[in-house]
């Protein structure tokens, strides 16, 4: 895929691209905003600071992660050349990873889960105005360990660090002065059982998870299928103050990962470690702080 789009402008590039974004975008009255860049045609909230000052700059979100765990699979005999299989795009806000992976032909299928309505309405928009409408189903649910319906606290500055409040005591970063939505939430496990995905589980290649901390309730109740299907890496974003905002203490993390992994490849200054899932405790505390963060794949050899 060839690009023109210039997505390492220099300095002067990203300054004018910047006050473009902060003028024309941002600073009049609230609007949906859309922009082609490498991920799609993408549509979004133009009171997001975060995701809309990104994609004017630099034109692109995620698209090197994107293209290295594209290669990591392959590498790794995870996926074949050819796009096959399914991937979850959990947490798929307004849909860059997921639209950005069917593009590039890497899977056949997405199923993307996105749970606060706006951010819904916005993944729905970029799937049909990408023409993706028969390869990306949006579901409008959180995936969690239990089936119920869960405060969601909105941030007031970047609309993809929505999170499940669990702790009611305030954070580093203010959250309990955040305004709160309810959301509807179901265990991964019981949506299979429902036959409720659309595609068949063993079409599952990948799941790409960014759910700002939920991760550990995510894989908890997702228990039997990431146990019965050994085959599918989870990528994710490490965010373990974020876990830690989610209830799930270090250890509990621990515990839920070692039930059905093996090992983690971290990725750190783009580095790539491989190490045992018994070294998850002390890669937790290296990196547990609100602006520390990492990701990781985890992986479960036969």
């Amino acid at each position: 895929m060839t690009s023109t789009l210039n997505i390492h402008p220099n300095r002067y590039l990203r300054f004018a691209r910047r006050l473009r974004w902060f003028f024309a975008v941002y600073l009049p009255p609230r609007h949906t905003g859309t922009i082609e860049t490498e991920n799609g045609l993408l549509s979004f909230d133009s009171k997001d600071r975060q995701l809309g000052r990104t994609l004017h700059v630099y034109r692109h979100f995620e698209i090197d992660g994107i293209k290295f765990v594209r290669e990591w699979l392959h590498r790794n005999h995870f996926l074949a050349n050819e796009p096959s299989g399914c991937v979850l795009d959990v947490g798929g806000y307004v849909g860059m990873i997921c639209i950005a992976m069917m593009r590039r032909n890497i899977f056949e299928k997405a199923v993307a889960f996105e749970p606060y309505p706006e951010s819904f309405r916005l993944l729905q928009r970029n799937i049909r105005q990408n023409r993706l409408e028969g390869k990306i189903a949006a579901v409008n649910l959180a995936l969690s360990d239990r089936n119920s319906t869960l405060e969601f606290e909105l941030s007031p500055k970047n609309f993809g660090d929505h999170r499940v409040r669990v702790l009611t005591e305030d954070g580093a970063q203010n959250e309990m002065q955040r305004r709160t939505t309810a959301i509807e939430a179901v265990r991964f496990d019981d949506f299979l059982e429902q036959g409720r995905l659309g595609v068949p589980p063993t079409a599952i290649k990948l799941i790409w998870m960014d759910i700002q901390g939920h991760e550990g309730r995510f894989l908890a109740g997702a228990r039997n299928f990431l146990r019965t299907h050994a085959r599918v890496p989870v990528f994710m974003e490490f965010w373990p103050y974020g876990i830690r905002r989610s209830g799930i203490t270090r250890e509990r993390f621990c515990e839920i990962v070692s039930e059905t992994f093996t090992h983690f490849h971290a990725f750190d200054g783009g580095t790539e470690i491989r190490h045992a899932i018994s070294d998850m405790s002390v890669y937790f505390s290296e990196h547990d702080g609100p602006d520390i963060g990492s990701h990781i794949i985890l992986i479960r050899d036969p």
